[in-house]
């Protein structure tokens, strides 16, 4: 999906190392030249993520967001490890899940019902048990579907120990008024 790049300067706003011009691409930033408004702040979605997932209070930290991207920690402990010390596969998945869900709530509102409808994930290196770091952005959003893609890291290892590409499905408008896309 990306193509070798000759600039390797890293976003100042990353702790990790992601290529500068990888920033600059198509996808990552505005959506056709538009700076997107985000429809909740970083305490109004960990509040409602909270309400709607009572059993992940304390889970996640939201660390930085953006109109197309945000980096969400896992604040690992022993629940999330495996035998041999390292972080699970289903911690993981839920952290890519997690962060693009709470960037999908960002740019459209308290939408509790955006469920995902594809994820493929790949693991590249066994992460120690060290937070977990996920570095999401969003690639396209539409009335009805939204892609995005998430980069997760270990500790302050700037190689990503998995890589998630996901797809959601948001619900439509209902019919009795009350407006549920982008409140």
């Amino acid at each position: 999906m990306f193509s070798a790049l000759p600039c390797r300067k890293p976003i100042s706003a990353l702790h990790h190392h992601i290529p500068y011009a990888l920033s600059q691409r198509a996808g990552f930033g505005a959506e056709k030249g538009r700076v997107m408004a985000l429809k909740m702040n970083a305490e109004e979605l960990m509040t409602f993520l909270e309400e709607v997932f009572p059993r992940v209070k304390g889970e996640f930290t939201l660390m930085e967001l953006g109109p197309d991207s945000l980096r969400l920690r896992l604040n690992v402990n022993e629940s999330h490890l495996r035998p041999g010390g390292t972080v699970s596969g289903p911690a993981m998945f839920a952290l890519a899940d997690c962060a693009f869900y709470v960037l999908l709530l960002a740019r459209v509102g308290r939408q509790a019902l955006a469920v995902t409808t594809g994820c493929s994930i790949d693991f590249m290196r066994k992460p120690r048990p060290a937070p977990l770091f996920a570095q999401a952005r969003m690639l396209k959003l539409g009335q009805v579907l939204a892609v995005g893609d998430v980069l997760l890291f270990s500790g302050t290892d700037s190689r990503p120990v998995a890589r998630a590409s996901l797809t959601y499905s948001i619900p439509p408008e209902r019919k009795t008024g009350i407006k549920h896309h982008g409140d």
